[in-house]
Formats: structure tokens, sequence, C-alpha cells
């Protein structure tokens, strides 16, 4: 869905901190080959509510090649966390698009 739609940015809201599910890419630097292309994690950002990680996407029978970022939120969905919170994200979102 992300290589259709050439999905620039997935905001992730829950922490990928927790032991519920392993993490769906390789170490940093390593090659994930799909069907027609290959995902590569080419840098992660720790802050205090983000986890920002941006990918690589690259066509394996073309030349054609875009970045994905993935913004997980680590206080997603506490029940007690201030509307500010949300605001915060919208405006991450805002930022790097």
């Amino acid at each position: 869905m992300v290589w259709d739609n050439n999905a620039n940015q997935i905001v992730m809201l829950n922490s990928d901190e927790t032991n519920d599910f392993e993490p769906y890419w390789l170490p940093m630097g390593q090659i994930l080959a799909c069907d027609c292309f290959n995902v590569i994690l080419k840098e992660e950002n720790f802050d205090m509510d983000f986890i920002i990680r941006e990918f690589l996407l690259q066509s394996i029978d073309e030349d054609y090649e875009f970045t994905c970022r993935l913004i997980c939120v680590s206080y997603w969905p506490e029940s007690c966390t201030p509307i500010k919170s949300a605001f915060d994200l919208i405006n991450k979102v805002k930022a790097y698009h």
C-alpha cells in the first residue's frame, strides 16, 4: 500500500517500544527485499514523545525511489494524555510534510 500510493508518511498510534510485536524492518542499512522494491532503514531519531524512522524505498526494475517517514507516537493511547499532545502530533506531521 505504501509503495502503490507513494506514501511519504505513516503515523503509528501506539508505541513500538512495547513487546507486543517484533520490528517489521531490518536494522539500519540492511536491505529488505519485497516483490518489486527494496526497503532500507536510513535514519532513526528518538525524542521524548516520538520515534521517527526514515525508509528509502527503491524499485528493483526501474530507476525510481522515494523516502517514507514512520512517526511512532510513544505516548499513545494514554487516557491521561493532555489534548496538547494531540496537537504536538499534528504539528510534527505538518512539519515533515
